[in-house]
């Protein structure tokens, strides 16, 4: 049971209003890794979700290189109610796929970055854009 204090004396939020959540994981490879190939890998493993939305797509773009590894970073739009089903099966199904490649692909790091709740691009909203 929850006190009335907890509802009323706080913000509501509701996060079924948005069309689609957005989830993040960063991949780290070695640096001697065909960075074409291991880009196409996160987006075909967040395509073959049946949560992932096809639009907008997913995307991979590097996001750091470091201690000899590039890290990349896969964005995934998911429905509302999907998003934690694909936060729980993209880091298993991202380290299938890159062993699948072969040794040279090897993750050394699979993380998943959950973006506050007060970061208002993590929600997308079906709304037209604002013209000025």
């Amino acid at each position: 049971m929850l006190p009335n204090s907890a509802i009323w004396n706080q913000p509501l939020k509701n996060h079924m209003r948005n069309h689609a959540r957005l989830v993040s994981t960063t991949v780290t490879v070695p640096a001697n890794a065909d960075l074409d190939r291991v880009r196409k890998m996160p987006v075909d493993v967040a395509a073959n979700s049946r949560c992932a939305l096809h639009e907008p797509p997913p995307r991979v773009f590097i996001d750091n290189f470091s201690g000899g590894s590039f890290v990349l970073n896969l964005t995934v739009w998911a429905t509302p109610q999907g998003a934690g089903d694909i936060e729980r099966s993209i880091i298993e199904a991202a380290q299938k796929a890159l062993d699948a490649l072969g040794d040279e692909f090897k993750p050394t790091q699979i993380v998943r970055a959950v973006p506050p709740d007060s970061d208002p691009s993590r929600f997308l909203e079906r709304r037209p854009p604002l013209v000025l």
